[in-house]
């Protein structure tokens, strides 16, 4: 039902200069100098499409959204993006790491 070109169900969502998540989707791509059909597109491997687990985290972290919400914004099911989660509580590596910094040190917790 999602599809990266922005075609699927929330796919207009994505687009949708009102919504906050779009909006933040929009500031992770500024971070990472990845574009937004970078950030959706699926890489297998632990270790794969680092700008995309940085968007879990980050949307997850300001946004206050559901594992769901992230997911139908990403591209994912919920379980990944429970996943993905997970994986980052135990170890982020670089340069998830300066990410995550430079977003804390604009964003607030929700």
């Amino acid at each position: 039902p999602w599809r990266a070109d922005g075609t699927g169900a929330m796919g207009a969502r994505a687009r949708a200069g009102s919504d906050p998540l779009a909006g933040l989707l929009r500031e992770v791509c500024r971070v990472t100098g990845s574009s937004r059909s970078g950030i959706l597109s699926p890489q297998v491997g632990r270790g794969a499409n680092t700008a995309r687990r940085f968007a879990v985290w980050a949307l997850s972290r300001s946004s206050g959204a559901t594992a769901r919400e992230i997911g139908e914004l990403l591209c994912m099911s919920a379980g990944h993006v429970a996943v993905t989660l997970h994986r980052l509580r135990e170890e982020r590596p670089e340069p998830l790491r300066a990410w995550c910094e430079a977003w804390e040190g604009r964003h607030r917790k929700v």
